[in-house]
Order: structure tokens, then sequence, then C-alpha cells
């Protein structure tokens, strides 16, 4: 298990090495170690596996829970409270993110609707284009101007000496 945790935590680790790491070490745990000894490794290891998952958010699971189950089910014996926490801990970082993505769609849904609306007002209504001064020069507007959709009014000179840098 020391191995295992020392190369997880080392900068140039292999998240798939490290993985393959804790499945030997899972599988001499199950086949190698009498009942009560692997059940404690057992233990000790895959709450080991939880810890390095939760302390560094942005690193993929070590190891799926599907995996886990896998590698333990040819140890009819084992008790389930040895993998208990283990499946707990999955399953709530499963529901944060299912949360937090549900709430990246709403926003998005949000964001689209608004488009959507904006879209319509284009095609059904007209622009008001009633800017008294041009935002580049700060000068009154005269003609030749130049009208973006955004709601900016440039005159047809201040366009070509921004070097296209508008407030929009």
């Amino acid at each position: 298990m020391k191995v295992c945790t020392e190369y997880a935590k080392s900068a140039n680790a292999d998240p798939s090495t490290a993985g393959d790491m804790w499945i030997q070490a899972l599988t001499y745990f199950r086949d190698h170690l009498p009942s009560p000894d692997c059940e404690i490794s057992i233990e000790r290891a895959l709450s080991i596996i939880s810890d390095e998952r939760d302390k560094d958010k942005s690193k993929e699971e070590i190891l799926s829970p599907l995996l886990v189950l896998e590698i333990l089910q040819s140890k009819p014996n084992l008790k389930f409270k040895v993998i208990k926490k283990y499946l707990l801990n999955r399953l709530e970082v499963q529901d944060r993110i299912i949360r937090k993505n549900n709430k990246a769609v709403d926003a998005n849904m949000e964001k689209i609707k608004t488009m959507r609306n904006e879209i319509h007002e284009l095609k059904t209504q007209a622009k008001n284009f009633n800017q008294k001064k041009c935002p580049a020069c700060e000068e009154p507007l005269t003609l030749p101007t130049i009208h973006f959709m955004c709601g900016h009014t440039y005159h047809d000179t201040c366009i070509d000496a921004d070097n296209g840098k508008r407030h929009c």
C-alpha cells in the first residue's frame, strides 16, 4: 500500500499505472491474506483510493466502483462493510458531479433562451440607433455613420482610425 500511495502522490505519476498498481494490490489482498487481515487491508486500500481522489478533485477516479466489485467478487466471504464506505463515497462524489452538471445545463439553457429572444426581437422589431456621440472620438454623430447590431454607432472615419477596437 505504501508503494501505491507514494507513486500516486508523485508529480509524474501516470493515473493508469497507479490504477494498475492498486488493482494488483487489491488482487493480492484478496488472494493471499487470511480473512481478517484481508478485510482490513482491502478496507484500508479502498479508503486510501477514495482519499486520493477527494484531495485533488481534478484527478480522475483511480478505480471505478465496478472494477473494485469485479476484483473482489471472487472472495464470496468478504463482508459488505469492507466496501460500503468506499461505495458510499463514490456515490456522493457522483451525486456532486451530477448536481454541478445540472447547474451548468440550467445556466446554458437560460443563455439559450435569452439568445433566442434576442434573435426573435432582431427578426421582428426595428432596431433604434439613437446614440448622440461617437464612442471613439466623443464628438456628436454626423453622417456618414456605421451602425452595429450591439447598438453602437460610429463615424465612418473613426472605424478606420480605431483599428477595430470597439467598446463592445
